[in-house]
C-alpha cells in the first residue's frame, strides 16, 4: 500500500455531534433558569402582595437558587466541553499540517525512485529508471540493464564484463562465426557418438599429436594401417575405457533427487581402477552433500572431499554450514578412486542429509583395460614377434591343413627323402616353436584382433579427417575456456528454453521458457509455469493488463483519466468499491448495504466540501440535494440531520443556535436567549438580570441572603431567617 494517507484536518463527525449535543443541554439549561427566573418574578410579586406568601416565595426563591448553580455547573460543563473539542481541533489541525507535509515528502521520493537519473535518491539507492536506462552514479558503478543488454564499446560500469550484445557480436563469437563450417563439422562428431566430448577431455594430448605431425606420417604406412585396422576391432573396448577413465558428472538438485549429466538419479557403472568426480558446484547442491555408503556403512575407501578446491575431511563435507560455503573460491566436489577391492554391488551414492531417495546404486566391474593390465607380459612378447604372427597369420590355411592331415602326416614319416627336406628347414621351424607363447597369445586375443579388424572403416574414417583434427587442434584455446565453462554452458541450456509449446520436463523452479507460439516468456514456479513478459509489451500491457493477483504499492500510484474525462480510477472489491472521479470526487460504496446509493465526498466551487448519500452521476457525484454535511472554506458546517453527542462539546468561538436564538459569549460565558426558558427541575444561580428597557432587574446573593435590585438599587433582601427587607411601601389586599 502506499505511504501516504487521509489525515483529518478539521473535528469529526462524531466529535461534531458531541459539539451539538453538548449545546443542546446547554440550551436546555438555559431555558431551564430563564424558567426559574419566571418563577421567581412571580414569587417576588407575591411576597409583596401577600405576607403569608413570603415563605413560599423564600421556598421558590431556594428553588431558584438551585436551579440557577445547575445552569452554572451546565454553563460551566459546555465551556469545559468547548474547549476540549477546540484543543482536540486544534491538535488534529497540527496534526494534519505535519502529515500533509510527510505525504508530500513521500510522493517526491517515491518520484524520485521511479525516474531520477541524475544522482542517487538516497545514500547509494538509484532509481529503477536509473538502473534501467542508465544515470549518474549507475552508468561509471554496477551499470544499467540498458549497457548489460547492449553496450558494445568497452566494460559495463565498473566491472570487467562485457555486455551480452558483446559476448554476442564480437570476440569469440565473431572467431566462432567464421569457423562455422568447422563447428558443423564438429556438431556432426556430437551423434551418434560424443566424440566431441572425447576430444575436449584430451585437448592437451590433441595439442601435443599437432607437434607430432612426423610420427603421425608414420602412421600412413601399411604396417601401422593394418596395426590400427587390430585396434578397430576391438573400439568396444576402448570406448567403454573412455568412459570408465576420469569421468567428471556435472552434478545438479531438481525435483528432489540428484541430476547426473542431465539424467535424475541414474543407475551408475563404475570400473576399478578407474577415477569418478562428482562436481557440486552449482547452488542447487547447497544443503544436500553427496557421499557414499556400502549397505548401511559409510563407504570411504579411495574417495577425498573438495571445499573451494582444497582438500577436506569428510565431517566437514557433510556439515552443511561448510558444505554451502564450499563453492565461494573453488571446487566443491567428491571424488571416488575405484580401488580393486570393491564390491561389485552393494553401493549407491546419495544425500547425506536427506537419504537414499536422492541417489541411486553404483555396479563395479572389472574394465578390459585391468585385464590387459593383468597380462601385460604376454601382450609385450606379441609385440616383440608380431612379424612372426603375421607370418603365421598368413599361413593359418596350410596350418589348418596339416592338422586335418595327421594320417597323411603318419603316412609322411615313411618319407624320410621329404623329412630330411624339412630338416633343412630346421632353422625357421624352431623360430616358430620358439614363439609359441607369442602365438598362444595371439590366439587368446584373437577376439580383440578381429574387433579391430571390423572397425576398419572407422579407423579410416578418422584419417580422413585428419584436417578438422588439425583445426579442432588449433583451437585448442576457445576448446580449453569451452570445456572450462561447461557447467555453466549446461545450466544456462538447463534453465533457458526456446519453443512452439511449454516443456512438461526437466523442470526446475526458476527454469525460463519462451513460447513461441504466444511469444511469451514464462518462468516455472515449481508446480506451473507462470506468464511473465509477453513480446513488446515490457512486463505488462500498456492497455488491457489484467492483475489477478494482490499488488502492493510502495510509492505513489498515478492513473490517467478514461476516454470520457470522468472517472479517474476505480477501485473494487468483494464486498465494496471506491471510485475517485473528476476534481477529487470520491464514491464509496459497501455494496452488502447498497448496489445503487454511493456515499460522495466532493469538492464543489467555491470550495465547500459535501458529504452525500444516494445514487451518482457519471462523473461521480452525489447530487447536492442529499447532502448530510457541507463545509465551507470558511468553516461553517451544515448537517441536514440531528447532531447528537456522547462526549463533550467544546468551541473557541461564540456557541449560537440559528444565528442569535441562544448565544454563549466565548469570552466571558454570557449567555443571551432569544425566547422562553422552561425549567422542569432546579434552576441554580448565583446571580440573575432581567433585561429591561432602562433598567434590568438583578436576582443576586449576598453571603446568604436573597436581593433584587432594579440596576444598582437594592429593593428587597430576604434572609435565612425569613426576615424580609423592602426599599418601599408594601401594600397588600389581604392582611399583612
Amino acid at each position: 500500500m502506499s505511504k501516504s494517507s487521509f489525515y483529518k484536518t478539521t473535528a469529526t463527525p462524531d466529535e461534531m455531534v458531541a459539539v451539538a449535543t453538548s449545546a443542546s443541554n446547554a440550551s436546555t439549561s438555559a431555558s431551564e433558569a430563564a424558567a426559574s427566573a419566571n418563577q421567581a418574578a412571580t414569587s417576588e410579586a407575591n411576597a409583596l402582595s401577600h405576607k403569608n406568601d413570603a415563605q413560599t416565595a423564600k421556598t421558590a426563591s431556594e428553588t431558584a437558587r438551585d436551579a440557577s448553580v445547575v445552569a452554572k455547573n451546565a454553563s460551566e460543563t459546555a465551556k469545559t466541553a468547548s474547549e476540549a473539542a477546540r484543543d482536540t481541533a486544534s491538535t488534529h489541525a497540527g496534526t494534519a499540517t505535519t502529515k500533509a507535509s510527510e505525504a508530500s515528502a513521500s510522493a517526491q521520493l517515491a518520484d524520485d525512485y521511479a525516474v531520477k537519473v541524475n544522482g542517487a535518491v538516497t545514500g547509494t539507492d538509484y532509481s529503477s529508471k536509473a538502473h534501467a536506462i542508465g544515470g549518474t552514479g549507475v552508468d561509471n558503478g554496477a551499470g544499467s540493464a540498458k549497457d548489460w543488454a547492449t553496450k558494445t564499446s568497452g566494460t559495463v560500469g565498473n566491472t570487467s564484463e562485457y555486455s551480452a550484445k558483446y559476448y554476442a557480436t564480437t570476440g569469440n563469437v565473431g572467431a566462432v562465426a567464421g569457423a562455422l563450417t568447422n563447428i558443423n563439422t564438429v556438431a556432426g562428431q556430437i551423434s551418434p557418438t560424443n566424440n566431441l566430448a572425447t576430444v575436449a577431455g584430451d585437448t592437451t594430448e590433441i595439442g601435443t599429436l599437432a607437434g607430432l605431425s612426423t610420427q603421425l606420417g608414420l602412421l600412413g604406412t601399411s604396417n601401422a594401417v593394418s596395426d590400427m585396422n587390430a585396434l578397430a576391432n576391438i573400439t568396444g573396448d576402448i570406448s567403454a575405457l573412455a568412459g570408465a577413465l576420469e569421468q567428471t558428472y556435472t552434478t545438479t538438485v531438481a525435483g528432489g533427487v540428484f541430476v547426473l549429466g542431465g539424467s535424475n538419479n541414474p543407475a551408475i557403472e563404475m570400473f576399478r581402477g578407474s577415477s569418478y568426480t562428482f562436481n557440486q558446484n552449482d547452488m542447487t547442491n547447497d544443503g544436500h552433500p553427496l557421499v557414499f555408503k556400502n549397505g548401511s556403512s559409510a563407504y570411504q575407501d579411495g574417495v577425498t572431499y573438495y571445499l573451494n578446491g582444497a582438500v577436506t575431511s569428510y565431517a566437514n563435507y557433510i556439515n552443511t554450514t561448510t558444505f554451502n560455503a564450499g563453492r565461494s573460491s573453488g571446487d566443491r566436489k567428491v571424488v571416488i578412486e575405484v580401488q580393486s577391492t570393491a564390491p561389485s554391488s552393494g553401493l549407491r551414492y546419495y544425500c547425506y542429509i536427506h537419504g537414499n531417495g536422492m541417489g541411486n546404486t553404483i555396479t563395479v566391474k572389472d574394465s578390459n583395460i585391468s585385464l590387459v593390465a593383468t597380462n601385460i607380459a604376454n601382450v609385450n612378447n606379441t609385440g616383440g614377434a608380431i612379424a612372426n604372427v603375421n607370418a603365421v597369420a598368413g599361413n593359418a590355411t596350410n596350418i589348418n591343413a596339416v592338422a586335418n592331415n595327421e594320417t597323411n602326416i603318419n603316412t609322411v614319416a615313411g618319407d624320410a627323402t621329404e623329412i630330411n627336406a624339412v630338416a633343412g628347414n630346421s632353422t625357421n621351424i624352431n623360430a616358430v616353436a620358439g614363439n609359441a607363447t607369442n602365438i598362444n597369445a595371439v590366439n587368446s586375443n584373437s577376439t580383440n584382433i578381429n574387433a579391430v579388424n571390423s572397425n576398419s572403416t572407422n579407423i579410416n574414417a578418422v584419417a580422413g579427417n585428419a584436417t578438422n583434427i588439425n583445426t579442432v587442434a588449433g583451437a585448442n584455446t576457445n576448446i580449453g575456456t569451452v570445456a572450462t565453462n561447461l557447467s555453466s554452458i549446461n545450466d544456462f541450456a538447463d534453465k533457458y528454453r526456446i519453443g512452439s509449446s511449454d516443456p512438461s520436463s526437466s523442470l526446475d523452479e526458476g527454469d525460463l521458457f519462451y513460447n513461441t507460439t504466444s511469444n511469451t516468456l514464462k518462468v516455472y514456479t515449481g508446480s506451473a509455469w507462470e506468464a511473465g513478459v509477453t513480446a513488446g509489451s515490457g512486463f505488462a500491457a500498456l492497455s488491457g493488463a489484467n492483475f489477478t493477483g494482490d499488488i502492493d504499492i510502495n510509492a505513489k500510484l498515478t492513473v490517467d483519466q478514461d476516454t470520457s474525462n470522468q472517472m479517474v480510477a476505480s477501485f473494487e472489491g468483494i464486498d465494496g468499491r471506491v471510485h475517485i472521479g473528476r476534481y477529487g470526487h470520491i464514491l464509496q460504496q459497501n455494496t452488502t448495504d447498497s448496489t445503487t446509493n454511493f456515499w460522495g465526498t466532493a469538492t464543489r466551487n467555491g470550495g465547500s466540501l459535501d458529504i452525500a448519500y444516494g445514487t451518482a452521476t457519471s462523473d461521480g457525484v452525489v447530487s447536492t440535494s442529499n447532502n448530510i454535511i457541507s463545509i465551507a472554506k470558511t468553516g461553517n458546517t451544515t448537517f441536514s440531520g440531528n447532531v447528537d453527542v456522547t462526549g463533550t462539546l467544546g468551541s473557541t468561538g461564540n456557541f449560537d443556535v440559528n444565528t442569535n436564538k441562544f448565544v454563549v459569549n466565548a469570552t466571558n460565558g454570557n449567555t443571551a436567549i432569544a425566547g422562553t426558558v422552561d425549567v422542569d427541575a432546579n434552576l441554580k444561580a448565583n446571580s440573575l438580570s432581567i433585561d429591561h428597557a432602562s433598567n434590568d432587574w438583578n436576582f443576586e446573593l449576598s453571603g446568604a441572603d436573597l436581593v433584587i435590585k432594579n440596576g444598582s438599587t437594592t429593593l428587597f433582601k430576604l434572609d435565612t431567617s425569613g426576615n424580609l427587607t423592602v426599599a418601599g411601601d408594601i401594600t397588600t389586599d389581604g392582611s399583612l
